[in-house]
């Protein structure tokens, strides 16, 4: 994935959850399934 893509992917994913993200969430997390549980967790604390 190209780096502004993933900028690009972050910033929208943001913009629709409503918290911050970690702007390398694309690398760290490259499958759909890792990137779910992350958001999960993510979402979790940011809740609190």
């Amino acid at each position: 994935m190209q780096s502004i893509l993933a900028a690009s992917m972050t910033g929208a994913l943001q913009d629709y959850l409503g918290f911050k993200l970690p702007q390398n969430i694309a690398y760290q997390y490259p499958t759909l399934d890792a990137a779910a549980q992350a958001l999960a967790a993510l979402s979790a604390e940011a809740s609190k």
